[in-house]
């Protein structure tokens, strides 16, 4: 389709900014990452023909999920999890870190919710299953006037969020204001974004934009901002934790923005 042939032609010229881009390797890498979707929805593609051949392979993809779930309590109990500096334990999948083990969860939630609203069947989890929920609800209450899936999704958002919440606040934060405080921090934006703890991606992100003010046409090749974050930051990190600002500056603007 349409779409799909855009994003070929991105990925044809992400792959041509290997030519001139300073660490060929990490741009390498990130041209996969940037493949695979596009690759997993051609597969997909591929073997659904039916309705009922989509619903058999979400049932294998749930059972698996469901496989995970069971499985890895025990990895965890045989040590597989992470005590970051700020003492936060962060739990592993297996075989995963920890980042995009929660993004698969969170894949998961999205699937299993949509079954929910399609046959009655429910699974459960949090953090940026929030606003798929609310995205879900929206569609739900737009397109298909399903109001018992808008009402699904405001239960099970609010059973998430009322016991996770304050852990979420307490991570991003430093603290769990009470009602008054958090309702005080709304009313002041600025004050709210300075007390977040962006985990010094505050000292990351200037350093790959002023990739992107050096090369704003063509960027600088996948890869670059890897290599410049290893050389200003050595040991501490490679990764600028936030894909847009890293695609600008490797691609350029309206390439990352077709993305």
């Amino acid at each position: 389709g349409k779409r799909g042939r855009l994003y070929l032609l991105f990925l044809v010229y992400a792959a041509a900014t290997l030519l001139y881009s300073p660490s060929q390797l990490d741009g390498l890498r990130l041209l996969f990452k940037l493949a695979y979707p596009f690759l997993f929805f051609i597969v997909v593609l591929g073997v659904v023909r039916t309705r009922e051949d989509l619903g058999r392979l979400s049932d294998w993809i749930l059972g698996g999920a469901f496989t995970i779930a069971m499985i890895n309590p025990l990895f965890v109990i045989g040590g597989n999890y992470l005590v970051v500096d700020s003492g936060h334990l962060r739990l592993q999948g297996v075989g995963v870190h920890q980042n995009p083990f929660s993004i698969y969860l969170m894949m998961m939630l999205i699937l299993a919710y949509t079954r929910f609203t399609m046959r009655g069947q429910l699974r459960i989890t949090f953090a940026a299953s929030l606003a798929a929920l609310a995205g879900v609800g929206l569609y739900a209450l737009l397109v298909d006037r399903n109001y018992r899936a808008v009402v699904g999704a405001v239960v099970v958002g609010a059973a998430l969020a009322v016991p996770l919440l304050p852990a979420v606040l307490d991570r991003s934060l430093g603290f769990v204001p009470t009602p008054a405080e958090f309702i005080t921090l709304l009313r002041d934006p600025v004050d709210l974004v300075h007390r977040i703890d962006l985990q010094g991606r505050q000292y990351l992100w200037p350093v790959v934009i002023a990739l992107f003010v050096g090369s704003p046409l063509i960027g600088t090749g996948l890869g670059a901002s890897t290599k410049i974050l290893k050389d200003m930051f050595p040991g501490w990190t490679d990764v600028v934790h936030n894909e847009y600002i890293r695609l600008m500056s490797e691609t350029g603007p309206h390439r990352s923005a077709q993305s």
